[in-house]
């Protein structure tokens, strides 16, 4: 990680390439994780996926996000807000970690429960993936100035 004023700026080195930080993306539709990863490999970003909450779950055992972006109904019996779920995981882990929530279905109940968590945007499906991971972005530098390493 390159240091700026004895700072640490996000910056890290691996396999040669400059990673500008690591991004989880969870969505059972494959095109909307390919394009987001694509998109977030292009510009530097390490990138990991998932299509369920326990494939999210190992993830985040492992690993530290500066950006999530997560479909709130993900392909499963349950049906009760799984992207909600992983986002309460990642927040009681990780103050600075930028939430973005997207779903196709909203409901008040959904969206009540996404501003207790934290998350710092819920979007409709279908959302524009340009606009969904510029404000990825944006977040993570907002999460990172409050929240300093």
């Amino acid at each position: 990680m390159r240091r700026r004023n004895g700072r640490a700026c996000g910056v890290l080195l691996a396999k040669g390439r400059i990673v500008v930080g690591r991004i989880l993306v969870v969505d059972d539709e494959r095109g909307i994780v390919f394009a987001l990863r694509a998109y977030f490999l292009q510009r530097g970003f390490v990138v990991d996926t998932a299509s369920n909450e326990e494939e999210a779950q190992v993830l985040l055992a492992g690993n530290s996000y500066t950006a999530a972006i997560l479909d709130v109904h993900l392909s499963s019996r349950s049906g009760t807000g799984e992207g909600l779920n992983i986002a309460a995981s990642i927040r009681e882990r990780s103050p600075r970690t930028a939430l973005i929530v997207m779903s196709g279905l909203e409901s008040a109940e959904n969206m009540r429960r996404a501003l207790e968590l934290g998350v710092d945007s819920f979007l409709r499906k279908p959302a524009r993936l340009a606009d969904v991971a510029d404000m990825a972005v944006d977040f993570a530098r907002q999460r990172a100035a409050l929240y300093p390493a």
